[in-house]
């Protein structure tokens, strides 16, 4: 992605740019990775989103119950998430990330 050539609108009418899209590498505590396509890249977001619609659209289906959630594919459980802060934060294998030189964290598998 050119710089400056993509930006990334949040509801509070500010941007950040995305420097780049590829595919992440998410695994989940419980053994299971998530390969998810077509990553924004926006380093300034200080907190990573995941679309439940697009993984719905993979055929993933989630169970909401109380503060958690339950990730499946099929009948094959992926993980778990729960409630913090307004948002459903997922339950991943935080030995897979990687420190960037700003302190930020990264897994990318690909750009």
């Amino acid at each position: 992605v050119p710089a400056g050539s993509r930006k990334f609108y949040m509801g509070n009418e500010s941007s950040v740019e995305v420097l780049g899209i590829g595919t992440y590498k998410l695994e989940m505590r419980r053994g299971h990775t998530l390969y998810l396509h077509d990553v924004l890249y926006a380093p300034d977001i200080r907190k990573n989103l995941v679309s439940v619609l697009s993984m719905m659209s993979l055929c993933f289906s989630f169970c909401f119950e109380n503060n958690d959630v339950c990730i499946y594919l099929g009948t094959i459980f992926y993980g778990f998430g729960y409630l913090s802060d307004g948002f459903l934060v997922l339950d991943v294998d935080d030995s897979s990330f990687k420190k960037n030189a700003n302190g930020s964290v990264s897994n990318i598998a690909s750009f």
